[in-house]
C-alpha cells in the first residue's frame, strides 16, 4: 500500500483508532504505548512515517460545544483510509441526532451516505 518509491512527504501510513471512550481505555492505551510505538520505530527504520489518530485527545471542548465532533471524526477517517482500527465491546456509544449533522451541512455533503443513515440513527462509534 505505501509505495516506497514515493517523495518522503507522501510516505505515511495513519491509522484511526475507533471505539467508545469511557470502556476501551486500556485496549486504546496499550495500543498506544506499546504496540504502535513498535511500529513506529519499524516504520521509521524503513523511512515510513506511522501516525496513530485518537480522537480522545484530537477534539476540544470548544469545537464540541460547536457541534464539530462528526465533521472532525469524519474527515480524520478519511485521511487515515484504509488504515481503522475499530475497538467493539460493552457500550455502544454516542448517537448524534439529525440536527448534529445539520448544524454543519458540510458534513452532508462531503459524506453523502450520512444523508442516508440518519432515519436509521446509527450511533457514532457505528458510522465509523
Amino acid at each position: 500500500m505505501i509505495d516506497l518509491n514515493a517523495p518522503e512527504q507522501q510516505r505515511e501510513i495513519r491509522v484511526f483508532v475507533s471505539s467508545t471512550f469511557v470502556d476501551m481505555q486500556w485496549e486504546r492505551d496499550y495500543l498506544m504505548k506499546v504496540a504502535f510505538t513498535r511500529i513506529c520505530k519499524l516504520a521509521r527504520e524503513r523511512g515510513v512515517e506511522f501516525t496513530e489518530v485518537d480522537l480522545r485527545w484530537g477534539v476540544t471542548r470548544e469545537q464540541a460545544e460547536q457541534g464539530r465532533v462528526i465533521e472532525i471524526c469524519l474527515n480524520e477517517i478519511e485521511r487515515c483510509r484504509p488504515y481503522f482500527i475499530g475497538i467493539l465491546g460493552h457500550r455502544y456509544g454516542w448517537a448524534p441526532t439529525a440536527a448534529d449533522y445539520h448544524k454543519h451541512e458540510a458534513i452532508l455533503r462531503t459524506f453523502p451516505w450520512v444523508r442516508q443513515d440518519l432515519e436509521q440513527g446509527p450511533r457514532i462509534t457505528e458510522k465509523e
